[in-house]
């Protein structure tokens, strides 16, 4: 979203807040209806028992959980390690501090290896967690933005410069980095039979062949509509955080040809996210941390947001725990296992309506948990403007609200947002319906009025003719 669609947004969630019930954007997802939801009715409260906080001293930017530890990588204060033996009270941090700034951190074989911005790849002995030791670097020519590491080699996404790959055979004395150039910002990078998964910025994803390390192949890419900040491939499926447009996820069964993504758009701007089972788990910045279900990973489903209090940056799950990098506010560990799987399927009547025909929106809510409420919003104008109606429960799960009637030919777009007690939204499809014209319009009638003067005029002075003949 650009500088001004975020202004106009700003003020309009400002109206909301002083009482106007309607919010506009000029994304074509209506971003900001979505914003002024779950920012004004839900207020962002913490409602959610099982978070939990351990604070930093830097940006915590990237986290991965081995065993016992998580490790952070904590933008200016460098490598942060915790204690999380105990998820629900996790540890004072212990630093290791790097020249650069943390950015990204992969953990194996007793090192954990950072993307250190400007100092390139950073190597810090963690065989004993709790007592790091001093960090080796290997530069890159440019800045490291994200790394992962296969067998002997460390595959560092090096902004402007690509893919750096470094022998770490010897990880106290890397080697030489070889570069595979990419034409977007290489920001972050994932492992998997045998090629590399690069999420390049503007260019989308870059697929390189790196069955030879020392002689990458030539990159193939698949653009996506955002910006790619992050990847995580899971069998045949790569699945991308692409900023300002949300979760994409494209098929990667064959890598040298990626299939074109699907997205799922979201509130905030996504940065970072992990899959596990039948869920993609999303960093989405101001909104927290995202749980989409993608069992069908080329549709999909349901939508879970869980808040939290600083600008989620990335997350890794391990077990029944999704750790989060939640930048200011350091590590926060949210209990995932009770995740629930909320349906709200929605429908309206009359199915063809007419231009003096109010309709009525159905919606059927599933959620595990009493419903606390229910909000239908609806758009007239292509998605430019919203209006929020609360929705009334008539029986069992169905829940109503009403559209005014429309004019004939105008293009109505609705979707339902329902929240649990729990304070967990979630959103159903967008639909839309087009208005019937049952009626002329004045413009038609005055015409029409013209038409048949014409008609009229032209049969008196026929009949005239005919009397004077």
């Amino acid at each position: 979203m650009n500088a001004q669609a975020r202004f106009t947004c700003l003020v309009m969630i400002a109206a909301i807040l002083t009482g106007v019930v309607m919010a506009a954007s000029t994304d074509s997802d209506s971003f900001c209806h979505r914003v002024a939801i779950y920012e004004t009715e839900y207020e962002r409260k913490m409602k959610l028992a099982d978070l939990h906080y351990s604070d930093t001293t830097g940006d915590a930017r990237d986290v991965q959980v081995i065993g016992n530890f998580a490790y952070l990588a904590d933008g200016p204060s460098g490598l942060a390690v915790i204690d999380v033996s105990d998820p629900t009270n996790p540890g004072i941090p212990v630093y290791v501090d790097t020249s650069g700034d943390a950015n990204d951190v992969y953990v194996t074989g007793g090192f954990a290896f950072v993307a250190d911005g400007p100092s390139g790849l950073a190597v810090i002995d963690v065989s004993v967690p709790l007592s790091p030791g001093d960090p080796v670097y290997e530069d890159t020519s440019g800045v490291a933005h994200g790394v992962a590491v296969s067998e002997d080699f460390a595959f560092v996404a090096d902004g402007f410069s690509g893919l750096a790959i470094i022998d770490i055979s010897d990880p106290v004395d890397p080697g030489t980095p070889i570069y595979a150039d990419t034409t977007g910002e290489a920001r972050d990078v994932y492992v998997s039979g045998g090629f590399v998964f690069v999420a390049d910025g503007f260019s989308g994803l870059a697929v390189i062949d790196v069955s030879n390390s020392s002689d990458p192949g030539t990159p193939v890419y698949m653009d996506t509509s955002g910006y790619a900040r992050d990847v995580i491939v899971e069998e045949d499926f790569a699945y991308v955080a692409d900023y300002h447009s949300g979760l994409a996820v494209m098929n990667v069964s064959d890598p040298t040809s990626p299939g074109a993504p699907v997205y799922e758009d979201l509130i905030s701007d996504t940065y970072g996210l992990d899959v596990q089972g039948d869920f993609a788990y999303v960093a989405d910045g101001l909104s927290g941390l995202v749980a989409v279900d993608v069992s069908d990973p080329l549709n999909p489903g349901t939508i879970v947001y869980l808040d939290t209090s600083g600008i989620s940056n990335n997350v890794f799950v391990d077990q029944d725990y999704a750790y989060v990098a939640d930048g200011s506010s350091g590590l926060a560990v949210i209990r995932i296992i009770d995740l629930p799987s909320p349906v709200v399927d929605t429908s309206h009547t009359p199915a063809a309506p007419s231009d003096n025909n109010p309709v009525t929106i159905i919606a059927t809510v599933h959620y595990s948990g009493e419903v606390a409420e229910v909000k239908l919003s609806y758009s007239t104008d292509n998605q430019l403007m919203w209006t929020n109606v609360t929705m009334n429960l008539e029986s069992g799960a169905n829940w109503t609200a009403t559209i005014p009637a429309q004019p004939g030919n105008t293009i109505v777009f609705y979707r339902v947002h329902a929240r649990n007690v729990l304070g967990l939204w979630v959103t159903s499809d967008l639909k839309s319906y087009t208005v019937r014209t049952t009626q002329g319009t004045g413009l038609e009638l005055v015409v029409g009025g013209g038409v048949m003067m014409v008609a009229v005029v032209l049969a008196l002075v026929m009949l005239r003719r005919e009397r004077h003949n």
